[in-house]
């Protein structure tokens, strides 16, 4: 599974190119709408090949964009550009949706498994701290297509996923929407952006039993470990006296300890190591993901 090698390329990013899915160059901006100044292209090409479908919603997604600057205006301290602290915030938003760990896998997860109920992604997070723990929910049409609510923000954001699923060539087996929200970003308020970003090329290949039976949690674990190292075999230590705190632990089999044949190495997570006699570890069975393993 090479493609696991690198599950946030440039088409399950933020910041991509609102046709063409890829992100700009190193060095590059990508493009933005002069209409609207939401809609974000590598080349003018690419623009103008989404105007047709840009087109109908340029206009709403400008008013939108203009009420989410007005509303950030008084956070700020006079004379300060809400715009560029708009687009700041922007790129914290995208860095952190980037590396976060197992975010991107978990997002995916959710939106292949329920993608016949054109869901959008929902994540929440309070910051962009590496340690900040983000809240993910898919919301399926059911939910986002009722634009009656007497909020405004709610009414932009389920007219942007509308404009996004509904395009003619939005398709759900190859790409999903998300909407990103930092509670407090770094110029301390409230930040939200939605994308439209394409699966990894790895999705397609889950074993349908695994959407059915495996929770995200466990799926995103499974991922990582495969990402990380794909032939660990992995044991669980049993039968232990004198260390009899760590029975139930599991670990990675290094192999044969190189000071004592008859016992075998067991990586614990932290870093920690020990050596063990056979007896005192069992192998632990990988649940299987991918349609080859089946």
């Amino acid at each position: 599974m090479d493609s696991l090698k690198q599950p946030n390329t440039s088409r399950t990013a933020f910041a991509s190119c609102a046709k063409c899915r890829e992100r700009p160059a190193a060095g590059s901006k990508l493009l933005s709408c002069g209409g609207c100044r939401s809609q974000h292209y590598c080349s003018s090409v690419c623009q103008e090949r989404d105007w047709a479908e840009h087109k109908p919603n340029c206009k709403e997604f400008g008013a939108a964009r203009a009420r989410a600057l007005e509303a950030r205006v008084k956070d700020f301290a006079p004379g300060t550009s809400s715009a560029k602290n708009l687009k700041r915030d922007q790129a914290a938003a995208n860095n952190w949706f980037a590396t976060a760990p197992g975010l991107s896998d978990r997002v995916q997860f959710l939106a292949w498994k329920h993608r016949a109920k054109s869901p959008f992604i929902m994540v929440k997070t309070p910051n962009t701290r590496v340690d900040s723990d983000p809240i993910v929910v898919m919301c399926p049409r059911t939910q986002w297509e009722d634009v009656t609510s007497r909020r405004q923000e709610d009414v932009d954001i389920k007219m942007a996923v509308r404009a996004y699923i509904d395009a003619k060539d939005f398709s759900a087996d190859n790409s999903f929407i998300v909407y990103l929200v930092v509670e407090s970003t770094d110029s301390g308020t409230k930040f939200g952006t939605i994308s439209n970003l394409t699966f990894g090329a790895w999705m397609p290949m889950v074993h349908s039993s695994v959407l059915r039976s495996m929770a995200a949690d466990d799926f995103v674990a499974e991922i990582m470990r495969i990402r990380t190292d794909p032939e660990a075999v992995y044991v669980r230590l049993i039968g232990l006296v004198a260390a009899a705190h760590l029975n139930g632990r599991e670990g990675v089999l290094k192999g044969q300890d190189p000071n004592h044949s008859e016992r075998f190495t067991v990586g614990l997570q932290g870093g920690r190591e020990i050596a063990v006699k056979p007896q005192n570890y069992e192998l632990v069975k990988r649940p299987k993901v991918f349609k080859e393993q089946f």
